[in-house]
């Protein structure tokens, strides 16, 4: 950790200044710079044991100032759908990022560490149902999904019935008003009775969480899966876990576990 290092070199040099070293100002402290992009975010409450969030989107910095969009995603107290804007400061080592009042709470997350991985602790004051809430927090840039993925995906509601899927999918540089990147691309199907191809539309990443949907060829309507997933390691994004369901077409109902890996 930078603030580390920076702790151990200012301790050597009090004890080079005591052998009879003439004495010098320090230097200027080296300010972090993050990397923008797609930043996947976990944390774990202290005031209520055994709860933990995920949340995920885009952060940006400029200059000695980061600002952004997140969701929060299974939390009762913010809709995963609900937009978290979230502006701050760089300070030497250490960030600090607070949101607006979102439904009659406020959160305030203060963080160090590199530009690709931070960590720290967040409170949340306010007249909401989080109020009060107080814990640690781990931030992650994640890199691009853009790439060639393979999956299989396994019918919990036909038992015995697996789908092996292809997808080439590309992931958008920058992120949209809400701190979604867009993901598009087609995907190719072995073992389904149903479908042989598909597209992908209207399809967002946040941090870790992965929404795909799949418009499928099959005859004579198309059809439409969704896959909702989670990246199993994000600061890797090499493979995720989910559940997928069949909105639409000649095999509508159907349902599953699904799972996706970039080699």
């Amino acid at each position: 950790m930078h603030s580390k290092v920076l702790v151990v070199l200012a301790f050597l040099a009090v004890l080079l200044a005591g052998c009879g070293g003439s004495s010098s100002s320090p230097g200027p402290t080296s300010t972090l710079t993050i990397q923008s992009g797609n930043w996947n975010i976990s944390a774990s409450s202290i005031a209520a044991p055994g709860v933990t969030f995920l949340a995920g989107g885009n952060l940006m910095q400029s200059g000695n100032s980061i600002s952004g969009v997140v969701h929060i995603f299974n939390s009762t107290c913010f809709g995963q759908t609900t937009d978290v804007p979230v502006s701050g400061s760089v300070s030497g080592q250490s960030v600090t990022l607070s949101s607006p009042a979102i439904q009659g709470q406020t959160v305030t997350v203060s963080l160090n560490g590199s530009s690709t991985a931070l960590s720290g602790t967040y409170s949340v004051a306010g007249t909401g149902c989080a109020a009060g809430d107080r814990g640690t927090v781990n931030a992650n840039l994640v890199p691009s999904i853009t790439g060639s993925w393979h999956g299989t995906f396994t019918s919990t509601a036909n038992p015995g019935t697996t789908v092996d899927a292809t997808a080439d999918l590309t992931q958008s540089a920058t992120a949209d008003a809400h701190g979604l990147f867009a993901v598009t691309g087609t995907v190719t199907f072995t073992g389904s009775t149903c479908f042989t191809s598909g597209t992908i539309v209207q399809s967002v990443l946040a941090g870790g969480a992965l929404e795909l949907e799949i418009t499928t060829n099959d005859q004579p309507t198309p059809g439409d899966i969704g896959f909702l997933a989670f990246m199993d390691n994000p600061s890797a994004a090499n493979a995720a876990t989910g559940l997928y369901q069949i909105n639409a077409g000649t095999c509508s109902g159907d349902a599953g576990d699904g799972h996706i890996t970039k080699p």
